[in-house]
Protein backbone atom coordinates (compact mmCIF):
# COMPACT_ATOMS: atom_id res chain seq x y z
CA UNK A 1 0.00 0.00 0.00
CA UNK A 2 2.81 2.44 0.84
CA UNK A 3 4.59 1.58 -2.40
CA UNK A 4 1.43 2.12 -4.45
CA UNK A 5 0.21 5.25 -2.64
CA UNK A 6 3.11 6.94 -0.81
CA UNK A 7 1.19 10.22 -0.84
CA UNK A 8 -1.30 8.73 1.65
CA UNK A 9 1.36 7.94 4.26
CA UNK A 10 3.91 9.99 6.17
CA UNK A 11 7.02 9.04 4.19
CA UNK A 12 9.85 11.08 2.75
CA UNK A 13 10.84 11.36 -0.91
CA UNK A 14 12.69 8.04 -0.75
CA UNK A 15 9.75 6.21 0.76
CA UNK A 16 11.10 5.93 4.30
CA UNK A 17 8.79 6.67 7.28
CA UNK A 18 8.91 10.13 8.78
CA UNK A 19 6.71 9.05 11.67
CA UNK A 20 5.95 5.47 12.64
CA UNK A 21 3.02 3.81 14.36
CA UNK A 22 3.15 2.35 17.83
CA UNK A 23 1.77 2.75 21.33
CA UNK A 24 3.09 4.37 24.51
CA UNK A 25 4.14 2.25 27.52
CA UNK A 26 1.26 0.16 28.84
CA UNK A 27 0.31 -3.12 30.52
CA UNK A 28 1.62 -5.22 27.63
CA UNK A 29 4.93 -3.44 27.05
CA UNK A 30 6.58 -1.22 29.67
CA UNK A 31 8.75 0.46 27.01
CA UNK A 32 5.86 0.92 24.62
CA UNK A 33 5.73 -0.56 21.15
CA UNK A 34 7.20 0.68 17.88
CA UNK A 35 5.77 -1.17 14.92
CA UNK A 36 7.93 0.33 12.18
CA UNK A 37 5.19 1.07 9.65
CA UNK A 38 4.47 4.68 8.64
CA UNK A 39 1.34 6.38 9.91
CA UNK A 40 -1.41 7.56 7.59
CA UNK A 41 -1.37 11.06 6.15
CA UNK A 42 -4.98 11.72 7.07
CA UNK A 43 -5.02 15.22 5.55
CA UNK A 44 -4.11 13.77 2.15
CA UNK A 45 -6.60 10.93 2.57
CA UNK A 46 -9.36 13.42 3.37
CA UNK A 47 -8.50 15.50 0.29
CA UNK A 48 -8.94 12.37 -1.84
CA UNK A 49 -12.44 11.97 -0.31
CA UNK A 50 -11.24 8.83 1.52
CA UNK A 51 -11.13 6.92 -1.77
CA UNK A 52 -8.38 4.50 -0.70
CA UNK A 53 -10.26 3.61 2.48
CA UNK A 54 -13.54 3.19 0.63
CA UNK A 55 -11.91 0.76 -1.79
CA UNK A 56 -10.36 -1.14 1.10
CA UNK A 57 -13.65 -1.37 2.98
CA UNK A 58 -15.59 -2.41 -0.12
CA UNK A 59 -13.23 -5.31 -0.71
CA UNK A 60 -13.50 -6.39 2.91
CA UNK A 61 -17.30 -6.14 2.89
CA UNK A 62 -17.37 -8.30 -0.26
CA UNK A 63 -15.36 -11.00 1.53
CA UNK A 64 -16.75 -11.01 5.07
CA UNK A 65 -20.07 -10.73 6.91
CA UNK A 66 -18.47 -8.40 9.47
CA UNK A 67 -15.17 -6.53 9.41
CA UNK A 68 -13.22 -5.95 12.60
CA UNK A 69 -11.19 -2.76 12.69
CA UNK A 70 -8.17 -3.43 14.88
CA UNK A 71 -6.81 -0.57 17.02
CA UNK A 72 -10.03 1.34 16.53
CA UNK A 73 -8.83 4.08 18.88
CA UNK A 74 -6.44 5.16 16.10
CA UNK A 75 -9.37 6.61 14.21
CA UNK A 76 -9.86 9.06 17.08
CA UNK A 77 -6.16 9.62 17.83
CA UNK A 78 -3.02 7.59 17.17
CA UNK A 79 0.49 7.39 18.61
CA UNK A 80 3.07 8.74 16.12
CA UNK A 81 6.80 8.27 16.77
CA UNK A 82 9.39 10.36 14.87
CA UNK A 83 11.81 8.32 12.75
CA UNK A 84 14.84 7.25 14.76
CA UNK A 85 13.13 7.64 18.13
CA UNK A 86 11.80 5.03 20.54
CA UNK A 87 8.12 4.53 21.35
CA UNK A 88 7.94 6.80 24.44
CA UNK A 89 9.04 9.77 22.28
CA UNK A 90 5.80 9.69 20.31
CA UNK A 91 2.71 11.81 20.75
CA UNK A 92 -1.03 11.52 20.16
CA UNK A 93 -2.27 12.88 16.81
CA UNK A 94 -5.94 13.28 15.93
CA UNK A 95 -7.31 10.80 13.42
CA UNK A 96 -10.23 11.29 11.02
CA UNK A 97 -12.91 10.67 13.64
CA UNK A 98 -16.49 10.39 12.46
CA UNK A 99 -15.76 11.93 9.03
CA UNK A 100 -14.38 8.69 7.58
CA UNK A 101 -17.34 6.65 8.75
CA UNK A 102 -19.88 9.25 7.64
CA UNK A 103 -18.34 9.05 4.17
CA UNK A 104 -18.38 5.24 4.26
CA UNK A 105 -22.03 5.26 5.36
CA UNK A 106 -22.97 7.44 2.41
CA UNK A 107 -21.20 4.96 0.15
CA UNK A 108 -22.34 1.63 1.64
CA UNK A 109 -25.21 2.28 4.02
CA UNK A 110 -25.13 0.62 7.47
CA UNK A 111 -21.57 -0.58 8.09
CA UNK A 112 -20.98 -4.20 9.21
CA UNK A 113 -18.03 -3.23 11.41
CA UNK A 114 -16.81 -4.45 14.79
CA UNK A 115 -14.60 -2.03 16.72
CA UNK A 116 -11.57 -3.37 18.60
CA UNK A 117 -11.70 -0.77 21.38
CA UNK A 118 -9.10 -2.18 23.76
CA UNK A 119 -6.10 -0.48 25.34
CA UNK A 120 -5.95 3.16 26.42
CA UNK A 121 -9.58 4.00 25.73
CA UNK A 122 -10.69 7.57 26.43
CA UNK A 123 -14.18 9.09 26.56
CA UNK A 124 -13.53 10.45 23.06
CA UNK A 125 -12.91 6.94 21.72
CA UNK A 126 -16.02 5.59 23.44
CA UNK A 127 -17.95 8.49 21.98
CA UNK A 128 -16.74 7.67 18.48
CA UNK A 129 -17.75 4.02 18.84
CA UNK A 130 -21.19 5.11 20.06
CA UNK A 131 -21.67 7.66 17.27
CA UNK A 132 -20.81 5.01 14.69
CA UNK A 133 -23.14 2.48 16.29
CA UNK A 134 -20.48 -0.24 16.20
CA UNK A 135 -20.21 -3.12 18.64
CA UNK A 136 -17.10 -2.90 20.79
CA UNK A 137 -14.85 -5.64 22.18
CA UNK A 138 -14.79 -7.37 25.55
CA UNK A 139 -12.14 -9.97 26.37
CA UNK A 140 -12.96 -12.63 28.96
CA UNK A 141 -9.35 -12.72 30.18
CA UNK A 142 -9.64 -9.03 31.14
CA UNK A 143 -12.88 -9.45 33.11
CA UNK A 144 -13.03 -7.52 36.38
CA UNK A 145 -14.85 -10.42 38.04
CA UNK A 146 -14.00 -14.11 38.05
CA UNK A 147 -15.28 -15.38 34.68
CA UNK A 148 -15.41 -18.91 36.06
CA UNK A 149 -18.16 -17.77 38.45
CA UNK A 150 -19.97 -15.32 36.19
CA UNK A 151 -19.04 -13.60 32.95
CA UNK A 152 -21.23 -10.63 32.01
CA UNK A 153 -19.82 -8.62 29.09
CA UNK A 154 -21.01 -5.01 28.85
CA UNK A 155 -23.97 -4.32 26.60
CA UNK A 156 -23.02 -3.63 23.01
CA UNK A 157 -19.82 -5.66 23.15
CA UNK A 158 -18.72 -8.71 21.21
CA UNK A 159 -17.29 -11.22 23.70
CA UNK A 160 -13.93 -12.86 23.00
CA UNK A 161 -12.15 -15.62 24.91
CA UNK A 162 -8.98 -13.79 23.85
CA UNK A 163 -7.45 -11.99 20.89
CA UNK A 164 -4.29 -12.51 18.87
CA UNK A 165 -2.40 -10.60 21.58
CA UNK A 166 -3.45 -12.81 24.49
CA UNK A 167 -2.31 -16.11 25.85
CA UNK A 168 -4.41 -19.02 24.64
CA UNK A 169 -7.36 -19.78 26.89
CA UNK A 170 -5.82 -23.09 27.96
CA UNK A 171 -2.54 -21.57 29.13
CA UNK A 172 -4.28 -18.60 30.76
CA UNK A 173 -6.64 -20.94 32.63
CA UNK A 174 -3.71 -23.05 33.80
CA UNK A 175 -2.20 -19.98 35.51
CA UNK A 176 -5.47 -18.44 36.72
CA UNK A 177 -6.86 -21.68 38.17
CA UNK A 178 -3.84 -23.74 39.30
CA UNK A 179 -5.98 -26.06 41.43
CA UNK A 180 -7.98 -27.26 38.42
CA UNK A 181 -6.86 -29.32 35.43
CA UNK A 182 -6.25 -26.74 32.70
CA UNK A 183 -8.41 -28.57 30.16
CA UNK A 184 -11.35 -28.64 32.57
CA UNK A 185 -10.93 -24.95 33.44
CA UNK A 186 -10.76 -23.94 29.79
CA UNK A 187 -13.85 -25.99 28.99
CA UNK A 188 -15.83 -24.34 31.78
CA UNK A 189 -14.73 -20.91 30.62
CA UNK A 190 -15.92 -21.71 27.13
CA UNK A 191 -19.31 -22.60 28.62
CA UNK A 192 -19.41 -19.22 30.37
CA UNK A 193 -18.45 -17.43 27.16
CA UNK A 194 -21.08 -19.14 25.02
CA UNK A 195 -23.70 -18.82 27.75
CA UNK A 196 -23.07 -15.11 28.26
CA UNK A 197 -25.44 -12.30 27.35
CA UNK A 198 -23.24 -11.16 24.43
CA UNK A 199 -25.05 -11.17 21.10
CA UNK A 200 -21.89 -12.47 19.42
CA UNK A 201 -19.04 -14.54 20.87
CA UNK A 202 -15.71 -15.18 19.16
CA UNK A 203 -12.91 -17.60 19.98
CA UNK A 204 -9.50 -17.64 18.30
CA UNK A 205 -8.89 -20.94 16.55
CA UNK A 206 -6.25 -21.87 19.11
CA UNK A 207 -8.93 -21.77 21.81
CA UNK A 208 -11.37 -23.77 19.71
CA UNK A 209 -8.67 -26.43 19.30
CA UNK A 210 -7.70 -26.35 22.98
CA UNK A 211 -4.04 -25.48 22.37
CA UNK A 212 -1.50 -24.05 24.80
CA UNK A 213 0.86 -21.08 24.38
CA UNK A 214 3.05 -22.99 21.96
CA UNK A 215 0.34 -22.00 19.47
CA UNK A 216 0.11 -18.38 20.66
CA UNK A 217 -0.29 -15.99 17.75
CA UNK A 218 1.47 -12.89 19.05
CA UNK A 219 3.25 -11.57 22.13
CA UNK A 220 3.08 -7.75 22.05
CA UNK A 221 6.38 -5.91 22.10
CA UNK A 222 8.39 -8.89 20.84
CA UNK A 223 9.68 -10.08 17.47
CA UNK A 224 11.06 -13.29 16.07
CA UNK A 225 8.44 -15.93 16.87
CA UNK A 226 5.11 -14.18 16.26
CA UNK A 227 2.58 -15.05 13.54
CA UNK A 228 4.14 -18.43 12.76
CA UNK A 229 1.51 -20.85 14.06
CA UNK A 230 -0.50 -22.79 11.51
CA UNK A 231 -3.51 -25.02 12.11
CA UNK A 232 -3.46 -28.62 10.98
CA UNK A 233 -6.40 -30.29 9.31
CA UNK A 234 -6.23 -33.18 11.76
CA UNK A 235 -6.85 -30.79 14.66
CA UNK A 236 -10.38 -29.96 13.54
CA UNK A 237 -11.84 -33.45 13.77
CA UNK A 238 -10.92 -33.63 17.43
CA UNK A 239 -12.80 -30.46 18.40
CA UNK A 240 -15.63 -30.08 15.91
CA UNK A 241 -18.11 -32.03 18.05
CA UNK A 242 -17.43 -29.88 21.09
CA UNK A 243 -17.81 -26.69 19.08
CA UNK A 244 -21.06 -27.98 17.58
CA UNK A 245 -22.34 -28.85 21.07
CA UNK A 246 -21.69 -25.34 22.37
CA UNK A 247 -23.22 -23.76 19.29
CA UNK A 248 -26.42 -25.78 19.56
CA UNK A 249 -26.72 -25.61 23.36
CA UNK A 250 -26.50 -21.83 23.44
CA UNK A 251 -28.22 -21.19 20.10
CA UNK A 252 -25.14 -19.51 18.58
CA UNK A 253 -25.90 -20.59 15.02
Amino acid sequence: DVWAHPELFEVNGKGYPERMAGVPPDYFAKEGQLWGNPVYNWDAIAKSDYGWWLNRLKRAFDLYDYVRLDHFRGFESFWAVPEGEKAPAGKWIYGPGIKLFDRAYREFGPLPILAEDLGMITPAVRGLVAMCGFNGTDVMQFSDSDPMVSYVPPEGKVAYSGTHDNETLLSWAEKRYPDMPAEQAAKQLMEQLYGSSAEVVIMPLQDVLGLDNSARMNTPGTTGTNWQWQAKQTDFALRSKELARLTIKYDRS
